[in-house]
């Protein structure tokens, strides 16, 4: 009962296909007939107790689409996306020069999108972008989305664990594909060796806690931002081998201090702010 599904959708075929290389030829094809028939499954039931969630990851290659990608998603009639930006983690930082952009990039390509979200629940057609979604708990309510990316301390290995196929245990799923490339920094025990309480109380998750924590740094303490952001040790780890990471040239601050700026100055327009209150209450 208590399980979700969810699988990686990055847009229509020729984009995906591209993204997503699979030795049986056409796995985006693969990948929407399952999603449809996860669909078609709770339907003949007459009852939807979730839908299959499905995310995607924004490459070079997805700005060449623009809107076609969220065309993808309402098609299948899935609720909402997520303009995931891509981290140069694990294997995207083998291949970064071919699929990776600055940040101005991304947001530039998530204003745009977002504007056509925001146009098409003008016009009747309930949709919802996931990120936007996020924050705005955390900007519009008393709630906390429990979002373990954007806390302070992160969530790593508080809120978040990951499992490799063999056993080992990560602080979450970006420490494991760190680990898959000779980096296992982050591996905090093993499934036979390590309790519960011996994950959570690894030195690792305590350093951790320690950098993420946003009075701990210098820019964030004083951030207009600090009560919506969080720190991601991993990817500063990855891209600026400290844990703390250097906020005024680290590329992840860049993009969520613009999508703040962008999310900020919709909130300023009755219109765009009556459909950000109706996504909390979905």
């Amino acid at each position: 009962e208590k399980i979700s599904i969810c699988t990686s959708l990055d847009g229509p075929a020729e984009l995906h296909n591209r993204n997503r290389i699979y030795t049986g030829g056409n796995s985006q094809e693969g990948t929407v007939a399952w999603i449809k028939r996860f669909l078609d499954y709770q339907d003949d039931r007459g009852r939807r107790p979730f839908k299959p969630g499905a995310l995607m990851t924004t490459t070079r290659l997805s700005m060449e689409y623009g809107t076609q990608v969220i065309d993808q998603y309402l098609e299948l009639g899935l609720p909402g996306i997520f303009l995931r930006p891509l981290s140069p983690i694990g294997f995207a930082k083998r291949s970064w020069d071919k699929i990776g952009y600055t940040a101005e990039e991304y947001l530039a390509f998530y204003r745009k999108n977002l504007e056509y979200i925001l146009e098409l629940n003008y016009k009747g057609t309930k949709f919802f972008e996931r990120m936007a979604r996020t924050l705005l708990v955390k900007i519009l309510s008393r709630r906390d989305p429990i979002y373990v990316d954007l806390r302070s301390p992160s969530g790593a290995g508080l809120g978040v664990i990951g499992y490799d196929y063999d056993g080992s245990v990560y602080t979450g799923d970006e420490a494991r594909m760190l680990a898959a490339e000779g980096n296992a920094t982050f591996k905090i025990g093993h499934v036979e060796s390590s309790r519960y309480n011996d994950l959570v109380d690894h030195p690792l998750v305590k350093a951790a806690a320690v950098a993420s924590l946003l009075e701990n740094q210098p820019v964030c303490s004083q951030c207009v931002y600090k009560p919506y952001c969080g720190q991601d040790c991993t990817y500063n780890l990855q891209t600026q081998n400290t844990l703390w990471g250097r906020m005024p040239d680290n590329g992840r601050c860049r993009i969520f201090m613009g999508v703040f700026d962008i999310l900020f100055e919709k909130l300023q327009d009755p219109k765009a702010r009556a459909v950000f209150e109706g996504w909390l209450k979905e």
